[in-house]
């Protein structure tokens, strides 16, 4: 317990309590002057009776928000409360005539009343909040529970065939530092962890996207020297590798397996590949790339002055299977092509978002096989999301489901932004960001709408998702 935060807390609220008697101030001096044997006093005595349990409750109230972690001087409060309370139970059954039941009854009330609240108010606003949205989003999603940690908390969070692999930061030093970070991966099927690693040095670096487990290591981005990863063992001990001159370590967005190759590029727009096996360089090409691999393909977007274009390599080969050109798309920190969101695949057609159409290209030819025109001309990279013949994307204040056969409108969800996609379902933002919007895929229907409690609520993992509270994250499926 924090004793002084306790002893500050139990001062302040007798100090709020005491300026709360001050009607009965009022009552008493009436009483000595004799002003209270009519009804209309008696009937403003009981008003003042209770404006004053009313002041007593506010008075907790503003010491929850004032003082959340010296709940030690919210009961110290409390129990000054009980005392002072019962000094104005007496004196008001005094002018109900001695009706002492009335007032007893009336006692009871707001002493469970106040218990109520400081349960209420020593439980993190945000905590209920999000408890509720974790109930709503499961039930409208279908989902169910695999697991609930802190560790998940991470936004480096991944999942790697079975296994959940992520980085947590947690305590901090005097000086505002991360004194302790854990690396782990864990199984998802047994929740027994694989590996974790904690690590107590406020200067470790890390790359958070580049996390990866494989063999009973973490694999991490690298330090310098041009080295772009790591290899963490379990006893702490560490390899680095895959060194190029042209990438700067600390700007590494994505690293990408392809059986016996690793991809690994940044925000430099040059990626390198590397052979697993004996670490060396094979290829480096200019260009950044998309955080998805297709097979054996891999796609990347190759800015130019005026103009941008999309290539796609075969991985076995490392020859060009395709090149798509298109007006010059603009990127920013949160429109990148190593944003999943932005580049998706069906397994006969990848689909972008940008520059005023929706483009569907054939992912063995590069052709087009759907352009679809949308009311925003932004040149950035949208999000999409694409099934077996249905496209989804955000379309000014609209989500649009377009039908990739007929290509036409299937249905139109207005005032929504497309957030994410989910089996059945699309989960869309209302146009204020306060909510989430569950659609039906098929239909168009919004079929739930539930109140958001933050701005990192939901993480969608393949076909698992995340949901997020202050102190703990929960994984469904």
């Amino acid at each position: 317990m924090n004793v002084a935060g306790a002893g500050i807390g139990g001062f302040v609220t007798a100090m709020l309590i005491i300026i709360c008697l001050t009607p009965f101030l009022i009552v008493l001096v009436l009483r000595k002057l004799g002003f209270y044997q009519s009804f209309l006093n008696k009937i403003i005595i009981v008003v003042l009776y209770i404006i004053s349990y009313g002041l007593l409750l506010t008075a907790e109230y503003i010491l929850f928000k004032t003082f959340k972690s010296a709940l030690t001087g919210a009961f110290v409060g409390f129990f000054v409360y009980i005392l002072i309370s019962l000094y104005i139970l007496y004196v008001f059954q005094k002018f109900i005539k001695n009706n002492f039941k009335v007032a007893r009854w009336i006692y009871a009330i707001t002493t469970l009343l106040m218990l109520l609240i400081i349960y209420i108010f020593s439980m993190p606003e945000e905590r209920i909040k999000n408890q509720l949205l974790e109930k709503q989003v499961a039930n409208a999603l279908g989902l169910k529970f695999i697991n609930r940690d802190s560790l998940y908390q991470s936004n480096t969070i991944r999942i790697v065939n079975d296994t959940i692999v992520g980085y947590y930061e947690g305590l901090y030093n005097s000086d505002n530092e991360f004194v302790y970070k854990c690396f782990f991966a864990q199984s998802i099927k047994t929740k027994v962890f694989k590996i974790k690693i904690n690590v107590y040095e406020p200067t470790w670096e890390h790359s958070e996207n580049l996390i990866n487990y494989k063999d009973g290591c973490i694999y991490i981005g690298g330090t310098g020297h041009g080295y772009l990863a790591r290899k963490i063992y379990p006893d702490q001990t560490e390899e680095q590798f895959f060194q190029s001159p042209n990438q700067n370590p600390s700007l590494i967005q994505n690293r990408i397996v392809y059986r016996n190759k690793v991809i690994i590029g940044g925000a430099e727009e040059v990626f390198s590949i590397f052979d697993e096996k004996t670490k060396k360089l094979i290829l480096e090409r200019k260009g950044i790339c998309f955080n998805n691999l297709i097979d054996n393909k891999l796609v990347y977007l190759v800015q130019q002055e005026n103009s941008s274009t999309i290539t796609c390599i075969d991985l076995q080969n490392l020859t060009t299977i395709w090149e798509h050109k298109m007006p010059r798309i603009f990127l920013s920190a949160l429109n990148t092509p190593q944003n999943s969101d932005n580049l998706v695949y069906n397994g006969t057609d990848i689909a972008i978002s940008v520059c005023g159409k929706l483009t569907l290209l054939n992912i063995e030819k590069g052709s087009v096989d759907l352009e679809y025109p949308l009311s925003d001309s932004l040149t950035i990279l949208g999000r999409i999301s694409l099934d077996n013949y249905q496209c989804y994307v955000s379309n000014r204040l609209n989500v649009d489901c377009i039908n990739i056969k007929t290509k036409k409108l299937a249905w139109r969800a207005f005032n929504a932004n497309l957030f994410g996609s989910y089996k059945t379902h699309i989960i869309a933002l209302s146009l204020d960001g306060k909510y989430y919007l569950i659609i039906n895929k098929e239909t168009g229907k919004i079929e739930s709408k539930i109140l958001k409690s933050s701005d990192r609520d939901l993480i969608f993992l393949g076909g698992y998702v995340l949901i997020y509270s202050p102190k703990y994250t929960s994984l469904y499926q």
